[in-house]
């Protein structure tokens, strides 16, 4: 979940390129917004659906929608206190401006506002009670890590309704435009309603499936005391199998934990191993903020490790010819091949810690390269289906 929407606003970048680079081959849509005494309406705000187009009239009531590709589109034109117009069968050709003339009417009575009206049902249709709905223009998430509501900045007006027995919801006095819905009940995993159209006096009907969420998870985000993300290292629970890598921005989730209480383990070259007890309750996710401490000494030895063997060294070989007897001779020769030998097993030491290290990253990649291979077909689909939703 939490990479998902890394995901889609990458494919929306690459799309944006291609959509550069063709420019020859759009098309434009230049259009007036008046009230029905003629008068120019500033500040209203004309979608392009299917597109990312979401455009505002100056000051002259004009608004340009440019570089759409050829066909047909239809336009959302909406203004607190006019009732909403949509326009649809908009025919836009290569080269070509296609002219659009609105006309809005005044709502003194519901002030442009409409209804939506929803149900939400588990992933057996059944009706989900006491579930929470949340309505805001636009979830704009936090960080790559997308677990909870926290997890977002809401932008526009929140409103928060809760499901009857029925599984029903009701919200009324929606000004126009175009909103998200996300739904949430402890004990579900949460979902998310993207591109629901609100219009003047019109009811919005839409259905939101909550799946059972059976197991917790744990996720957050992996720093170092200067404030530094820390990527790569490996987080897990001890006594079991659960784990995951930290990604390059410091982040991490570890899902499908079983209630009960754990010893998180954080192990990372250069820095010093971190332990945190914690409890996984059902049904709850943990985000958790983990900061670790560099290990200064193992710091200090890897810059002057190969200096200090060195000086060492020159020391003891003195000492060695300097020796009056041939007795101290043999006892610093000891001492010289006991230094080499500690030397040579620190080394060896150092390496092993770091081959562990790299092996439970590529088992982590392994694993997630398993899981992708088995399951193509249902990721594709889900992101298409999330990228059809949005869009």
């Amino acid at each position: 979940m939490i990479n998902q929407s890394k995901i889609i606003l990458s494919l929306i970048f690459v799309l944006l390129i291609a959509f550069e680079t063709l420019g020859q081959e759009t098309g434009t849509i230049e259009g007036i917004v008046t009230s029905t005494d003629g008068k120019p309406i500033p500040g209203a705000t004309v979608i392009i659906k299917n597109t990312i187009k979401k455009l505002t009239t100056d000051f002259d009531g004009k608004f340009t929608a440019e570089k759409l590709y050829p066909g047909k589109y239809t336009a959302f034109t909406f203004k607190y206190g006019y009732k909403t117009f949509m326009k649809n069968d908009l025919k836009v050709e290569a080269g070509s401006k296609t002219i659009l003339e609105i006309t809005l009417e005044r709502d003194p009575i519901n002030q442009g506002c409409g209804t939506i009206s929803g149900r939400i049902v588990d992933e057996n249709n059944k009706p989900v009670s006491e579930a929470k709905i949340i309505l805001a223009e636009s979830f704009v998430p936090k960080s790559d890590d997308i677990v909870t509501i926290e997890d977002f900045i809401l932008k526009g007006t929140k409103t928060e309704v809760s499901s009857d027995r029925d599984g029903n919801f009701v919200i009324k006095n929606i000004p126009p435009g175009r909103f998200t819905a996300f739904a949430m009940k402890k004990g579900y995993k949460s979902h998310m309603h993207f591109s629901i159209y609100i219009e003047t006096e019109k009811t919005k009907t839409i259905e939101m499936k909550l799946h059972e969420q059976k197991y917790s998870s744990i996720y957050g985000r992996l720093k170092s005391n200067d404030g530094e993300a820390i990527p790569a290292a490996n987080i897990f629970l001890t006594g079991t199998r659960l784990g995951a890598a930290s990604d390059a921005s410091g982040n991490f989730l570890i899902q499908e934990i079983p209630p009960g209480k754990y010893v998180v383990n954080v192990t990372m070259l250069g820095f010093k191993p971190y332990q945190q007890s914690i409890t996984v309750e059902e049904h709850k996710n943990q985000k958790l903020a983990i900061t670790i401490e560099p290990d200064l000494s193992f710091k200090l030895q890897k810059k002057s490790d190969q200096q200090a063997y060195e000086d060492r060294l020159e020391e003891l070989r003195q000492a060695y010819f300097l020796a009056e007897s041939e007795a101290d001779r043999e006892e610093i020769k000891k001492q010289i091949r006991v230094f080499l030998e500690t030397m040579f097993d620190s080394k060896e030491k150092e390496y092993a810690r770091e081959i562990a290290s790299k092996k439970k990253n590529i088992e982590a990649l392994e694993q997630l390269q398993q899981h992708r291979a088995q399951n193509k077909t249902d990721i594709i689909e889900r992101r298409l289906k999330e990228l059809l939703m949005v869009y």
